[in-house]
């Protein structure tokens, strides 16, 4: 396979997987404030909800006999808000502004939209930023059972419900724990190994400068004729040869450390 091959492979796969490939997705510009504030808003946009409403339908998430009445609310929302409001809607920005804290602006100071607004609210208050394949099935029950018992308000929280969250951060602690745990033979190992080596390079040195000293000694015995110096010569090498001794043993009680 070629490089470019390779590419246009790649660049197939990434579009097979894009959302712009959903239903759903592909007809969500309705949402979008400049595209409210255009003159063939109420034609395009309407049309655009109609196909998101019928896949709504289908997928039992919105029943059928509301799609007049949502349609109905979209409209007038066009014609009085956004009307009342063109130059903001118009000037909407798409890399700064959120559509869900702007609309909420205007959706939830009037009460004939505060209904659309529970039905969107809903699906907003469970949003994450991240959705792992386990989150993302939670996400969908915990949506399925509050549009079953509608809405956020009428969750029982009774005592299974309770028992359920305990147990979970139950195991979410244990988890975190058992994590904590096996990161600390890796820590121990790190430090084990720089106090090893610390305390081996500060014995090591001692040992130099002791052989050093013993050395230089020696040769002034050697050269003045002094006895004294010959013996503080071999006090410094017996001194060295403990020294040496100590390293031996520092790494052995290192080693068995690290067998542990």
């Amino acid at each position: 396979m070629s490089c470019k091959e390779c590419f246009l492979a790649v660049v197939d796969k990434l579009l097979q997987k894009s959302p712009l490939n959903y239903t759903l997705v592909k007809n969500l510009s309705f949402l979008d404030p400049t595209k409210m504030a255009e003159k063939t808003a109420v034609r395009l946009c309407t049309g655009e909800l109609r196909k998101a409403l019928g896949y709504l339908v289908e997928q039992g998430r919105v029943k059928e006999q509301d799609c007049d009445n949502i349609l109905f609310q979209y409209t007038s929302f066009v014609d009085d808000v956004v009307q009342k409001n063109h130059s903001v809607f118009a000037d909407f920005n798409q890399l700064s502004d959120r559509v869900d804290t702007f609309l909420h602006r205007y959706i939830s100071k009037d009460r004939q939209y505060e209904k659309l607004w529970k039905g969107f609210l809903v699906n907003w208050q469970i949003e994450v930023e991240n959705l792992s394949e386990e989150n993302y099935r939670a996400q969908i029950t915990i949506a399925d059972h509050l549009r079953v018992v509608g809405g956020i308000q009428n969750v029982v929280v009774d005592k299974e419900l309770l028992l359920s969250v305990r147990h979970q951060d139950f195991d979410q602690r244990t988890q975190s724990e058992g994590q904590q745990r096996g990161q600390k033979p890796k820590v121990l190992l790190e430090e084990i190994e720089d106090s090893k080596k610390s305390k081996k390079k500060r014995l090591e040195n001692n040992v130099q400068a002791l052989t050093s000293s013993a050395n230089r000694y020696a040769l002034k015995a050697e050269s003045e004729g002094k006895l004294n110096m010959i013996a503080k010569s071999n006090s410094l090498r017996q001194e060295a040869k403990e020294k040496t001794e100590a390293v031996k043993e520092v790494d052995r009680l290192l080693n068995e450390k690290l067998l542990l």
